[in-house]
């Protein structure tokens, strides 16, 4: 799945023309040594049971697509990022609940 950094543009913003280019190629964000930004990686909402991998493809699918469902469980996440002279891959757990509270991700 490709990610989503949590400060792009929402796509209900975008031009039409622009949304489904998005949706499939999202704009890259420059992260400079030292600092953070978020990088969203799923939603739970708080009348579902299952939570959904979020990135651009979420608003194609009214925030629920269906191939990134998660039903409760454990999950094994690896997120790698790749830039123009580097690349960075760390591993996390993921752990959804039947309720947001329940819901977390740790970095193993």
């Amino acid at each position: 799945m490709k990610g989503r950094w949590a400060g792009t543009l929402e796509l209900p913003f975008a031009s039409p023309l622009d949304r489904q280019r998005l949706a499939n190629y999202p704009e890259p964000e420059t992260v400079f040594i030292g600092t953070s930004v978020i990088l969203d990686v799923f939603a739970k909402y708080e009348n579902d049971s299952e939570a959904y991998g979020w990135n651009n493809e979420a608003y194609l699918y009214r925030w629920r697509t269906p191939h990134y469902k998660l039903d409760p469980g454990d999950y094994n996440v690896e997120v790698e990022l790749i830039g123009v002279n580097s690349r960075k891959r760390d591993k996390f757990k993921a752990h959804i609940g039947s309720t947001i509270e329940e819901t977390y991700i740790s970095r193993v």
